[in-house]
């Protein structure tokens, strides 16, 4: 938790943590965010108040001391010419000064880089390794030379306590209090204590740490071999878990420390090299002839800085290689890809050897230099063009980066990583969503390694954050680009590929509307344009993986999959066998549960086609595709066998019969047009009488008589039905027959004499029936007079001869029709008066 709740000063612009992550004598550090840019620093404060109740406590204790003001001010006087010198010293491996001293009643407080311990705090068992002591010290070493050749200074205070370890893991020299310019014009080495008479521990030197020359020589001499012996007794320390070489009770009381350097030269001094080892305890044995060489009892006899960075100590190429790193910015794009190369060499004598950096290096040091780095030069790209270089560096850092991302938690790598280089769907604290749209256009070679990563982003990001990355790249890298040079389209290939393996790996983070309607038919799409065999196996393979998660369903199945199937033109025995591959899949999984009609139609219909024109294949291999589309048909067949019953009971055939039968009698024939219906006359017998003239109706309009035809005769029953319809045409001889006797009949009843009321009967009916028209010999006209004749000119109706004359029927006639008037169907019989047939009308 960071406050703020002071209006001027380091402590306005800045947010402070309420406690401190560590306290290095005499400071307390915080860490600490600038409120204008948010750089993560760190502020050291002295609390006054708080060592001066200290200081006057300690005075009342000792007597013959120095005045309690006296020792204030001298304290006062150090931390102000310390904080002055780390200003003044700029270097990479000198602990860097962002705001300088601020001094208030109550406190003094600087401000630098983010600093996480010293060497005294730092945690042994998880930070300490070989390497990372080794790296550290070819860093304190740099910084040391810095001092001894550019500055013509000496340190004097190289402890656990004066060494930094800042953000990156890098390792920072401070604690500058006692530091002596060697020129003779500036200090009078003659004059130098290395113990100030006060009981204040930062105000003298740690004697633990301090060359022996310093305390037991009458006349010593300041010498930049005094800060060789101290960095040897470092080096003990550092491989021995903080256990001390020279170990004093009290490290500022020379009376202790002069009886434990006399122990330690009766043990090292006058010995053989080969039995110093028990006393270098756990030194790796490549430092054991240095180390002796920088304790030597004299400084003259002692390695120089130089010396000592030259030696077999640091031939170590995993260290070589971090210190290629420390200088990864100044190095030229060349070097850099030659040295990313090298780092993913899996040959020779530097295989592997990422794998060898200590963690708090490659996450402190290596991570952010590395995104920075991608950062700036596809910024570059994208404003000048990619090179062939630009491209391979690109390519090699980022798979460095996700190497190192996949040790880091998932809120790790999304801070790190995602938020600056991957954020695609919504906008990074770093300009990720820029970054991202950049970096994935530049080339074929960074599409390839993102779509190699993905299954660690699935691991590492939350679902929105997949989705998102997916949604923005996955149609980039299933299509080739105009810009993109033939000699890549093997590289092209491969990210598809690629890709299309990955896909179960996170389209289950996926929203299924998008899957539906855009993430399946750009697969399709790729199956049915590509001409590659490896893509189109690749898809196939890919169409199979989404049906076992339960992505396919049944409408993307008959609406996108069957019909990209049914239309594939290649008949290769690899495509055949992965479809019917496919086949199985959509007849076996219940998700997708297409119709059994669909799937004998669209399935086990294209399988046997598939089959049958592939030419390639041996007879073994047509025998196993056979043998799955059998597996096909033996399922549909199951299918279909469960859905019938076992037994079926069937109607009997009478009840059969009977039920066709009244199915076709409730059909009616209708004409193409309506016909008028006309009520049916009264089923009275016509007697004519004969009218007066006052009784006569007034001549009605006669209505046409229509003819409908005969219906089909009883197959069983021959007997003519009086009251069926008039036939016309050819008949057969049983009508005949009955024919001749109906008009024998007729003939009879019409050949007996008539009387004279049967006369007048006659002419009161024939008048009535209104005048008869004239014939011609366009409208042929039927009289209703006896003796009348119908032209022979006339064309006469089907079944009417053309001398045929209407005579009325007698009321004495024996046949009675009921209902409507119905016509008998006549044969041309000649009647007694010679050729003429006579019709009834009645």
């Amino acid at each position: 938790m960071f406050r703020s709740v002071f209006k001027t000063g380091i402590r306005a612009n800045y947010l402070l943590s309420d406690h401190p992550s560590f306290v290095s004598e005499p400071w307390s550090v915080y860490p600490a965010k600038s409120k204008a840019s948010g750089q993560v620093v760190s502020v050291f404060i002295f609390d006054k108040s708080k060592f001066e109740s200290q200081v006057s406590r300690i005075s009342s204790v000792t007597s013959g001391g120095k005045h309690t003001k006296s020792i204030i001010y001298e304290c006062y006087e150090r931390i102000r010419f310390e904080v002055g010198q780390l200003v003044k010293l700029r270097h990479p491996q000198v602990l860097t000064i962002l705001e300088v001293l601020e001094e208030t009643k109550s406190k003094f407080i600087f401000v630098t880089e983010s600093v996480s311990d010293t060497l005294f705090t730092a945690n042994f068992q998880k930070d300490m390794d070989s390497i990372t002591i080794q790296k550290g010290l070819v860093q304190l070493c740099k910084g040391l030379k810095f001092l001894h050749e550019q500055c013509n200074s000496v340190h004097l205070n190289i402890q656990p306590s004066s060494i930094y370890i800042n953000s990156s893991g890098d390792w920072k020299i401070a604690g500058l209090r006692f530091i002596q310019d060697l020129r003779s014009d500036v200090v009078d080495q003659d004059n130098f204590s290395p113990f100030a008479g006060s009981s204040i521990p930062f105000v003298n030197l740690n004697m633990n740490f301090t060359a022996p020359e310093l305390v037991l020589d009458t006349h010593q001499k300041l010498d930049l071999a005094n800060d060789m012996w101290s960095l040897a007794c470092l080096i003990y320390y550092l491989y021995n878990d903080g256990e001390s070489l020279i170990n004093c009770f009290d490290i500022n009381s020379l009376s202790d420390y002069k009886t434990e350097i006399r122990k330690f030269e009766s043990k090292f001094y006058n010995q053989r090299f080969s039995n110093l080892k028990h006393l270098f305890k756990n030194i790796p044995e490549e430092f054991h002839y240095a180390v002796q060489q920088l304790l030597s009892r004299y400084p003259h006899d002692r390695l120089t800085i130089d010396s000592f960075i030259a030696s077999d100590v640091f031939s170590n190429p995993t260290i070589k290689a971090m210190l290629f790193v420390d200088e990864f910015s100044t190095k030229s794009l060349q070097d850099k890809l030659t040295f990313m190369k090298g780092l993913l060499s899996k040959e020779g004598t530097q295989g592997n050897i990422l794998q060898t950096f200590p963690s708090s290096f490659l996450n402190g040091k290596m991570l952010p230099l590395f995104v920075d780095s991608v950062v700036t030069e596809a910024s570059l790209a994208e404003t000048k063009g990619i090179t062939p270089e630009v491209d391979d560096f690109l390519q090699s850092t980022l798979r460095i980066i996700f190497k190192i991302g996949s040790t880091l938690s998932g809120l790790s790598f999304q801070d790190r990583i995602y938020s600056t280089l991957l954020s695609a769907g919504e906008k990074g604290r770093k300009g990720g969503n820029k970054n991202f749209k950049t970096l994935i256009s530049l080339s074929i070679k960074i599409r390839l390694e993102v779509v190699n990563h993905i299954p660690l982003f699935v691991s590492k990001l939350k679902e929105n954050q997949i989705s998102n990355l997916i949604k923005s790249s996955f149609e980039l890298c299933l299509t080739s680009s105009p810009q993109e040079l033939q000699s890549q389209k093997d590289l092209q290939i491969k990210l598809q590929d690629s890709l299309l393996a990955t896909v179960p790996t996170f389209v289950q983070k996926l929203d299924f509307p998008y899957v539906k309607k855009e993430f399946i038919p750009l697969i399709c799409t790729v199956f049915k344009t590509t001409t590659i065999l490896t893509t189109k196996i690749a898809t196939i393979k890919c169409f199979s993986n989404l049906i076992d998660l339960k992505i396919v369903d049944t409408i993307i199945a008959s609406e996108q999959l069957l019909p990209i199937l049914q239309n594939m033109k290649s008949r290769n025995i690899l495509i055949v066998e992965q479809v019917l591959k496919l086949f199985l899949k959509l007849n076996e999984n219940p998700n997708v549960n297409l119709d059994l009609e669909v799937m004998v139609e669209s399935v086990l219909q294209q399988s046997y086609k598939l089959v049958f024109s592939c030419n390639d294949c041996s007879k073994k291999e047509f025998q196993s595709l056979l043998n799955m589309v059998n597996e096909i048909q033996k399922k549909l067949v199951t299918t279909k066998l469960n859905s019938l019953p076992v037994t079926r009971e069937r109607a009997p055939i009478k009840d059969q019969q009977a039920t066709f039968d009244s199915l076709i009698n409730s059909q009616t024939i209708n004409d193409d047009y309506v016909r008028e219906k006309t009520p049916s006359p009264a089923a009275t017998v016509m007697v004519p009488k004969k009218l007066s003239s006052e009784d006569k109706p007034a001549p009605k309009k006669v209505q046409p008589l229509s003819l409908k035809p005969k219906s089909a005769p009883n197959q069983h029953n021959r007997a003519p039905n009086l009251t069926s319809s008039l036939s016309f045409g050819a008949t057969s001889a049983d009508n005949n027959s009955a024919n001749k006797s109906i008009l024998d009949s007729l003939n009879g009843t019409f050949n007996k004499p008539a009387t004279n009321q049967d006369a007048d009967e006659y002419d009161d009916f024939q008048s009535s029936s209104g005048p008869v028209p004239k014939a011609s010999s366009t409208s042929p006209v039927t009289s209703f007079s006896s003796s009348a004749k119908v032209s022979s000119a006339t064309a006469s109706p089907p079944g009417f001869s053309s001398n045929m004359v209407l005579q009325p029927k007698s009321a004495t006639s024996q046949s009675r029709l009921q209902g409507n008037t119905a016509y008998s169907s006549m044969n041309n019989n000649p009647s007694a008066n010679g050729n003429s047939n006579v019709l009834d009308f009645f």
